[in-house]
Formats: structure tokens, sequence, C-alpha cells
């Protein structure tokens, strides 16, 4: 069964949340931001962070997660008090705000799930050990970690799957209807900035080339290319 770390931060909802989810037939724990760096991100497939009513910084709240959990986050805020721009800046895979339909959070929740279990089985025929190098870059399929010169690159999971599209892909434009689909789950709409957000976060973790070029170029109105 598929385990998620509902994690929350000071909501009244936690309760229809947990029966939502169970009712989905996915096995929840509950922990709140005091407790949740003491948890293991190997017992979980997927993290729901609930800010919608916390006292709390939200930007700090987020960050602190991030940099601790390298699986899937989505995030649940309240109107405009955190937007979906700046939860994707933080390392979040999705945003939601109050009030929200539950078909949608549970569809949202399956399409990241698909799309992991997607990644994990891509190259398991081809590659019998896992790997994917790229120059200096290494792909551990099986582990979900990419490295450059055995230095871990922490990323999340949507960033390694974008870097792990880019790389299969080599020279190739890949449009960010390709991307979202493929790394996301889901659709471009008009004014969607989900896939421009996680490129420029999985730039910021890219080492330096040595020729000083960026890694990921952008072909505006086309996409981006892995040079």
């Amino acid at each position: 069964m598929t385990r998620l770390l509902l994690i929350n931060a000071g909501t009244s909802l936690v309760y229809d949340l947990i029966h939502l989810l169970h009712k989905n037939n996915f096995e929840v724990e509950e922990t709140n931001e005091q407790d949740v760096l003491n948890q293991s991100e190997e017992h979980y497939h997927l993290a729901i962070l609930d800010i919608s009513h916390t006292k709390s910084d939200r930007t700090v709240i987020l960050r602190q997660i991030r940099e601790h959990f390298t699986i899937p986050i989505i995030v649940i805020t309240a109107g405009n008090a955190m937007n979906r721009i700046t939860c994707l800046e933080l390392g979040a895979d999705d945003c939601l705000s109050q009030p929200f339909n539950e078909r949608e959070l549970i569809t949202r929740i399956n399409a990241i799930l698909r799309r992991i279990n997607v990644s994990s089985h891509t190259l398991k025929k081809s590659q019998e050990n896992y790997y994917i190098t790229y120059s200096e870059l290494v792909l551990d399929i099986k582990k979900q970690q990419a490295s450059h010169n055995d230095q871990d690159l922490g990323l999340t999971s949507t960033e390694f799957i974008l870097l792990q599209l880019l790389i299969t892909h080599p020279g190739q434009i890949l449009s960010r209807e390709y991307l979202s689909i493929n790394a996301l789950g889901k659709h471009i709409t008009p004014f969607d900035r989900s896939i421009d957000m996680h490129i420029s976060n999985l730039r910021k973790k890219l080492p330096r080339r040595k020729d000083n070029n960026l890694w990921v170029k952008t072909q505006r109105g086309k996409g981006y290319q892995l040079i």
C-alpha cells in the first residue's frame, strides 16, 4: 500500500484529510512541523504539507522540509498566503489552495505517484545496473539520485525526473508540454510556470560545466535542451 506522510502545521482540517486519504486506500502517518525532521523519507512515497492555517513562517517550514526530504511534496496553503510560484521555487512538487476539490487532490497525488513509478522502471530492461551517465553526471535510476564527481546533487524527485528526461534526449529540444506530462503528470495550462520553476531549481543544483555554459539551455518558444 502507498504510504503518505501528512505534515500538520497547525491546521484543524487534518482529520478530514486523513479520512479522505484513507477512503482512497492510502496509508497515512501524521506528524507536525516540529517532529517531521525526525522522520525518514525511506518509509514514505509522498508527503503532504498542510500550512493553510499555520501561524509560523510558511517559507521557513517548506524550506526546512524540502532540505530534509527528496520525496515529492504537495503543499496545501490558504488563498494567497503563499502562492504557487513561491511554493515551486522552494521545491514543492505541487501546490493547492484552500478550499480545494477533494477529487483534485487525489488526482494530483496519483499523477505524481504514476510518473515516479514510470521513471523508476524506465531503463529496467535495457540498463542492468540502472545507471545513466552524461559527461561527469551520473544518474542512479534505482535510488533516484544524481551525482557529479561522486557528489550527490540533492535533487528532488521532480528535478531528478526532469534531468533524466533531458539526459536521455541529449541535444534534443523538449517542449514544456512534454516535460510537464512526463515529469508532473499533467498538461500545461495557460500561465502555468511550474516546469520553468522546476528547471530553474534544477539549474541551481547542477555544477558548473568546464566550458562555463549552462547544462540546460532555454530555447525560447520551444522548450529546454541539454547541451
